[in-house]
């Protein structure tokens, strides 16, 4: 099957090489095109990419083409699959790397240094280089990871966990519930509740004290648990 998501194609490749060759230029950098929610861009060696050991070689790499989207701290990460198109056998040579690619701010570029020889790619028997046209292709699987984590952690005897509430003239609170001022503890509010007349559940038998955590996270999902 044809690339699913970008081929380049190149007629007269021979003049292409000449080209680069006398405008200074090693490689050829394609149109940009869309996958996996980002932009992409195929970078192309005709003459191999001598600078990491791709001499008599096609070299080839697939290059985030707008590399700001990727957020510092951040990656993303691929499964790459490159294509060379076989003329005379309408088929594609398909070169996939057998493990996953990580594109990040400072790693914009990721492929093959020798994907193909220069000599089995100009013998017009393997049907590469055809009448002097030649295509490549690219196929870019973005993996996502959709999967939820949750973290716990423990945080044994904290420095500002100690609170005290001072409660004047108690004998002449009324019943139901009172409050303490809210305090902080590991960036947490928290206050005190106070039933001097026992809560619902010990209604004018004992006296009842809890401890609240205010709802004032930015993670509604977030759970605390607490030992007093």
């Amino acid at each position: 099957m044809p690339p699913a998501h970008y081929t380049l194609k190149i007629e007269s490749f021979s003049r292409f090489c000449e080209l680069l060759e006398t405008t200074g230029l090693v490689k050829y950098e394609s149109d940009a095109f869309a996958s996996g929610g980002y932009n992409w861009k195929l970078v192309l060696y005709p003459s191999g990419n001598v600078k990491r050991d791709g001499s008599d070689h096609i070299s080839l790499y697939l290059a985030i083409a707008e590399p700001n989207a990727i957020p510092p701290g951040s990656q993303v990460d691929v499964i790459l699959k490159f294509f060379v198109f076989d003329h005379l056998r309408d088929e594609y040579l398909t070169i996939q790397d057998d493990n996953m690619r990580r594109y990040h701010s400072l790693k914009t570029e990721n492929g093959f240094d020798q994907l193909i020889s220069l000599k089995m790619f100009n013998d017009s028997s393997n049907g590469y280089l055809f009448d002097d046209c030649c295509a490549f292709g690219a196929e870019v699987h973005v993996i996502k990871y959709e999967g939820k984590v949750e973290r716990f952690y423990f945080i044994k005897e904290p420095k500002d966990g100690n609170f005290s509430w001072k409660i004047e003239r108690f004998s002449t609170l009324c019943g139901g519930c009172h409050y303490s001022k809210e305090y902080t503890v590991r960036k947490h509010k928290w206050r005190l509740l106070l039933f001097p007349k026992g809560d619902p559940r010990a209604s004018g038998k004992s006296l009842s004290l809890f401890l609240e955590l205010l709802n004032n996270s930015p993670l509604p999902q977030l759970r605390v648990y607490s030992r007093i």
